[in-house]
């Protein structure tokens, strides 16, 4: 399965503050890309994010 953008393109994407505008869904997703940088995922997709929540909540998603 090919991968969709990774989380440092999400990541650069989400800094842009074009607008002037508090944006808090914004700033949660920065913080959640960053999180995942953090941990070495950068280039990984949304799943890399979906397996760091997992990491942070203690909790498994799914199972394969």
């Amino acid at each position: 399965m090919d991968q969709s953008f990774e989380i440092v393109c999400l990541l650069e994407d989400t800094a842009s503050q074009a607008f002037g505008l508090a944006l808090p869904g914004t700033a949660l997703a920065q913080q959640l890309f960053s999180v995942c940088m953090a941990n070495g995922g950068g280039g990984q997709d949304h799943l890399g994010l979906v397996c760091d929540l997992e990491v942070m909540g203690h909790h498994e998603i799914a199972t394969s």
